[in-house]
């Protein structure tokens, strides 16, 4: 019995033993249920947090290229940074030391991108253009984060943004960690946007990127490279790849006409002299003040020297002048068949003080009004011989930036249909001046009309696929943007030939980018390159410069009556110049040692009212002639803004360097630019601002204009009013 009860019980206590092992498994296995639930939560959280940052941060990065797209709309919503040297490094460039858009009034991320040092990004991610983080401007990050986002305290906030360089060829940055110019950019910009999450952030106290590393739970950046919007290359009024013939009375104005083929002028114009093929007359000699004695003057002329360049007064024989047009000039690869002789360019001697320095040919006289054209420009050989060449059209690149575009509001892919009629995407049919007259509700953009077959006309010869022609009468509207046009012709004819009438900027003043003069910043003296050289400071950095001498960020002139010697005919009289600036002189306070601060030669104009009128080149009394130079908008079709004494210089011509003309009416039927793949004849009288690019020939011409529009080469166009997009994103990288 004992033996049945000591195993019943024994029984029992395997069974007790056993029910206790398997609460003892199912509780670590609870527990292990519990430690991975845990972890799989953890990761899940981490993951939430990392895809909040990564969202904010590419929010941030598409709202910092916004910036650079429409910086007016940023400023007008408050969402713009100020331009502060707080946020901008000092950088150095080309032994300039300065900052990025150090221009008064400058908008950050404004166009122009390029080309002076102030408006280029040289920076790298550890030495940036711009920086805003917590320590250059919190203040404005968390105002950003509570516009773009509801809960940034939950989701993560922008803690850093940088603006540098884009990625750079070939080249390593200075010692002062910024590159040198020139260098080889991939781009525009790079915009990097870090987004960080933080474990205890709140309005009192955000997160931000100068937070030690155990607040920060999550983190990520965003880098964008950004590339200009592309656009043609002009550089004139008209170029054609092939012959120009301007019969009638084509008159072209403010700029470049170029031809791979024969040149034929009928009209052309007195014009800002050249010395050769690569240099315009050396306006410097003689431009610095002779009371200040040869020693104060930075680009001394040398009489004795056999460089006829350097040997004249060049200047005095400038002011006072009246020009028809400062700024035209005529190139051709082949002959400039106005001269009646043919043959090849005869080089001068430069040392004709009349500044009369084209050469007709064997047995011909010199041609007064031909003092800026060339002829055989086939190849670049100093100093006779600078190539010419036709902007790069290409029909694939042009094509695909409108197919990939199309849906944007300007932009616009055509496809053709019959005649000169086109559909879009949509299959909208209309003619082709219904599709880009904006007088009639067509926007300004870019509008690419396709061939027939939707094949490449181009590296064929007379190609079979162009459309035909577009043939325009009695048309009062206007095309704006840039129009790509793949018709056998454009022809041009009847009366009425005149858009709406505008006022449109003349092209601005011409300087030397030489450098100048530097000063002791407090003007005891020269800063010498050597004994007896004055060091010269900005020369070559693609935009006229002066040193600023008093901290009112304004060029500050003096204009005093000095008299001038004809080179020509010896005969002196008093004309206005700057007084330039010497040692000891007082800048901008009235006193008769007053003095300019310095600054790289200019010429001034005293412009016309009329497109047609002739340019004064000189300067005024201080005061000077006060004319509008922007309307009140910015767009043609509104009133010019006011000027009198008292009107900014950024509104007004006057005695300084102006990089815009005065306001002039014009009423062109483009304003933007025009490419035909086939032949431009215009027999009617239509005007054109900006520039008419053809491939074919250039001929049959009426009694049209066509004025220049010089932002084209300034890199200001497209203008604001016409809303194109200004840039686009070529590369896209997260950390």
């Amino acid at each position: 019995m004992r033996s049945k009860k000591m195993n019943r019980n024994s029984q029992r206590g395997s069974a007790l033993l056993a029910s206790l092992m398997v609460m003892v498994g199912l509780s670590l296995l609870g527990l292990a249920f519990v430690t991975i639930s845990e972890t799989e939560g953890a990761i899940s959280v981490n993951q939430r947090n990392l895809t909040q940052v990564q969202q904010v941060a590419e929010t941030g990065a598409k709202f910092v290229i916004e910036w650079f797209q429409d910086p007016d709309w940023a400023t007008a919503q408050n969402l713009m940074p100020a331009n502060a040297v707080a946020i901008k490094p000092q950088r150095t460039i080309n032994g300039n030391t300065g900052h990025y858009k150090t221009t008064p009034g400058a908008k950050l991320f404004d166009t122009p991108f390029k080309p002076a040092i102030v408006d280029r990004l040289h920076g790298t991610e550890n030495n940036p253009d711009v920086l805003i983080n917590g320590t250059t401007n919190q203040t404005y990050l968390n105002e950003l984060n509570a516009k773009l986002f509801a809960t940034p305290d939950i989701t993560g906030r922008i803690t850093d943004i940088r603006v540098y360089a884009p990625p750079i060829l070939g080249a390593v940055p200075n010692a002062q960690g910024y590159y040198d110019d020139p260098v080889t950019r991939l781009g525009v910009a790079t915009v990097q946007v870090t987004a960080t999450k933080c474990r205890d952030d709140s309005a009192t106290s955000p997160c931000s990127s100068t937070d030690s590393a155990d607040r920060i739970i999550a983190q990520k950046t965003v880098r964008a490279v950004l590339s200009e919007w592309p656009f043609p290359g002009p550089s004139g009024p008209v170029q054609t790849n092939a012959d120009l013939n301007t019969n009638g009375n084509l008159q072209v104005h403010w700029g470049k006409i170029t031809a791979t083929g024969v040149m034929d002028l009928k009209r052309p114009f007195g014009s800002l002299p050249w010395h050769n093929a690569y240099n315009r007359v050396n306006f410097e000699r003689g431009y610095a003040d002779p009371a200040a004695g040869a020693a104060n003057n930075p680009h001394p002329t040398n009489p004795a020297s056999g460089n006829f360049l350097v040997k004249y007064d060049w200047i005095n024989e400038l002011v006072g002048k009246q020009l028809q047009d400062p700024w035209y000039e005529a190139w051709s690869r082949s002959d400039y068949a106005g001269d009646g002789a043919g043959g090849l360019y005869q080089p001068n001697t430069y040392n004709d003080p009349s500044l009369v320095l084209y050469t007709l040919g064997p047995g011909n006289t010199t041609c007064g009004t031909c003092r800026s054209i060339f002829q055989f420009q086939t190849k670049n050989q100093p100093d006779e011989i600078k190539d010419v060449l036709f902007p790069r059209i290409d029909y694939d690149f042009w094509k695909d930036i409108a197919r990939s575009g199309d849906d944007q509001d300007t932009i616009f892919y055509l496809q053709w249909v019959n005649n000169d009629v086109f559909r879009d995407r949509n299959g909208v049919q209309k003619t082709v001046l219904q599709w880009i007259d904006v007088t009639q509700g067509a926007v300004a953009g870019f509008y690419f009309f396709d061939t027939k077959d939707g094949a490449s006309p181009q590296n064929t010869p007379n190609p079979t696929n162009l459309t035909p022609a577009v043939k325009v009468a009695g048309w009062s509207g206007q095309m704006a943007g840039f129009i790509y046009l793949n018709s056998e012709k454009w022809d041009a004819s009847g009366g009425g030939g005149g858009g709406p009438v505008g006022l449109y900027n003349m092209p601005g003043e011409p300087y030397r980018d030489i450098g100048y003069g530097q000063a002791l910043p407090d003007g005891s003296d020269w800063v010498y390159e050597s004994p007896g050289v004055i060091k010269l400071d900005k020369a070559n950095d693609g935009d006229w410069s002066y040193q600023e001498l008093n901290g009112n960020d304004k060029f500050d002139y003096v204009t005093e009556l000095r008299p001038v010697t004809s080179l020509a005919s010896g005969t002196t009289v008093n004309r206005y110049m700057p007084k330039t600036w010497r040692p000891g002189c007082t800048v901008g306070t009235g006193a008769a040692t007053d003095c300019s601060e310095p600054h790289e030669p200019y010429l001034n104009f005293i412009y016309p009212t009329t497109p047609t009128g002739a340019v004064t080149v000189g300067w005024e009394a201080n005061a000077g002639t006060r004319r509008p130079k922007r309307t009140t908008s910015g767009e043609p079709d509104e009133p010019a803004v006011p000027c009198n004494a008292g009107s900014p210089e950024d509104d007004c011509v006057s005695n300084t360097w102006d990089k815009d003309g005065a306001l002039v009416p014009l009423g062109p039927s483009l304003n933007g630019v025009f490419y035909i793949e086939g032949t431009f004849e215009q027999t009617g009288n239509m005007h054109y601002f900006g520039s008419v690019l053809v491939q074919g020939d250039a001929s049959k011409a009426g009694t049209p204009d066509v004025w220049f529009d010089e932002r084209l080469i300034k890199g200001d166009w497209p203008p604001k009013e016409f809303k194109f997009p200004r840039v686009y994103v070529s590369a896209l990288q997260s950390d």
